[in-house]
């Protein structure tokens, strides 16, 4: 049999001269031999030699397939997002938390299920009275307010901005209410906060959670918000890409088209905050409503509703306050940007007069709840805020209001102080909504009751009527971890 014999015309840059000696990826047995001329040929090559490494090319290109797949998995499966892909977060949320275990999250995405009928309340006629409890292994089952898709259905009294005097030399003429007209029936909502990552340490699985707990419940009427929303440094205009990457993009699904009711956080204020509470971003997004103090009422009672056989008048108000201010080490801190406040520790004053007098309008509200990012007690890594245990705190108890919710700490707590003359003040810290912080302190005694402490992404449900106030947490995969609940 002949030999078989190869030929080979390199490219041009072979055959100009200045490689005389070049050398293939082949070994000697394959080596080209130049000539005075420039011509290229090839000494004999085994055949069995040839389809041997034919073999192992082939053997590599496959294990680097394999290697490019499996990555890829591992990629969806943990839902990672990467700065140019925040587009499809909602989808792509729904589709890490199939991969985790939770199926029913991707339908929840596209389809929103029929409103779940609210079994009647009981209600007591004693004072509140608080009931905590673990959470059932099954599915959520609290009995929230069936809400309409359509229009939001609450009503909102500005604080910061309509209600200050004339005479403050930070009073301004812009209107910043954001409801639509006054609602009426029981009330639901979510609350998040410290989440603005552009989708990353699983913000966008907690996005799809509440897009699933907010459709299972049959619609909520707004989620809060409760600060740090913009990582690492706050907006810096309005322009700022921050905005569509990590809020508009990631809670994009049908149920979260409600109305966000956001206070400040301390990391908004490394930026602009006036970016995020002067009104200019509604124009990007309807949903966006932050000011830095303001009032949401509702009645709780549909018209011409009875309890107990006689006129129900049960209502709800939900007072936002800006606590950023209050902490002193903040004030000559050159990392915050105090635009729009001027002095803190006279805005502190400010909002304390202000707290004071809106909680005296709310004497007859059936439920009265304070929303703030700094918390009051804690055992996150940041521990209580002193500031707030002295001059917040004793508003609260003697204004007699319920709920205290609160960010800052990235977990999900639940403490009560029950030696108060009227009822438990219930706090609830929902700061989970993307990066945690591991470890909780000791508890050092006091007037505090530490019921429930989660060391993991998730958020939290309430949900009002005229006879209970309710309280659900859930885990990042929108599993219902604990419940508690105020009753009349």
């Amino acid at each position: 049999m002949e030999a078989l014999s190869l030929s080979w015309k390199g490219p041009a840059w072979m055959t100009r001269g200045n490689r005389p000696n070049a050398v293939s990826v082949f070994d000697d047995e394959a080596r080209l031999i130049s000539s005075d001329d420039g011509a290229r040929d090839r000494r004999p090559v085994d055949s069995d030699d040839r389809r041997w490494r034919i073999v192992v090319c082939m053997a590599v290109g496959i294990v680097v397939l394999v290697v490019a797949l499996m990555c890829l998995t591992v990629a969806i499966a943990r839902g990672t997002r990467v700065d140019g892909g925040v587009a499809a977060a909602a989808d792509g949320g729904a589709q890490a938390l199939a991969e985790r275990g939770s199926p029913r999250a991707a339908q929840a995405i596209h389809r929103r299920p029929s409103p779940s009928p609210s079994p009647s309340p009981s209600p007591s006629p004693s004072s509140p009275s608080p009931s905590s409890s673990p959470s059932p292994s099954s599915s959520p089952s609290p009995s929230p307010s069936s809400s309409s898709s359509s229009s939001p259905s609450s009503s909102v009294a500005s604080g910061d901005e309509c209600r200050r005097s004339s005479s403050d030399p930070l009073a301004t003429t812009r209107s910043s209410s954001t409801g639509t007209g006054a609602g009426s029936g029981p009330l639901s909502f979510l609350a998040v906060g410290d989440w603005g990552r552009r989708g990353m340490f699983n913000q966008t699985l907690v996005a799809a959670s509440m897009a699933y707990v907010a459709s299972y419940l049959g619609g909520v009427d707004f989620v809060v918000s409760t600060g740090d929303n913009f990582y690492d440094a706050g907006l810096q205009d309005t322009m700022d890409p921050l905005f569509a990457t990590s809020f508009s993009n990631v809670y994009a699904a049908p149920s979260l088209q409600r109305p966000w009711y956001v206070v400040l956080g301390n990391h908004d204020y490394m930026g602009d905050p006036t970016v995020q509470t002067n009104g200019d971003l509604k124009s990007q997004d309807w949903r966006w409503n932050c000011n830095r103090t303001f009032v949401v009422k509702r009645d709780l009672c549909p018209s011409q509703a009875t309890l107990e056989g006689q006129r129900c008048k049960a209502s709800i108000s939900l007072f936002f306050v800006d606590t950023s201010p209050f902490v002193r080490a903040y004030w000559n801190n050159t990392k915050f940007n105090w635009k729009g406040i001027g002095n803190p520790e006279r805005d502190t004053e400010w909002q304390l007069d202000w707290l004071r007098e809106e909680l005296g309008k709310a004497v007859n509200d059936t439920w009265k709840v304070v929303i703030g990012h700094h918390p009051i007690y804690s055992l996150g890594s940041h521990g209580d805020q002193p500031e707030l245990v002295e001059l917040l705190l004793p508003l609260l108890e003697d204004a007699g209001v319920h709920l205290y919710i609160n960010g800052h700490d990235h977990n999900l707590q639940l403490i009560i102080t029950d030696n108060l003359p009227k009822h438990a003040l219930a706090m609830v810290t929902s700061g989970a909504g993307s990066e945690v912080r591991s470890g909780f302190a000791s508890l050092n005694g006091g007037d505090r009751n530490v019921l429930f402490l989660h060391e993991g992404q998730g958020f939290a449900s309430f949900h009002a009527d005229a006879a209970r106030l309710q309280v659900l947490f859930y885990d990042v995969d929108g599993k219902l971890i604990h419940s508690f609940q105020f009753h009349k």
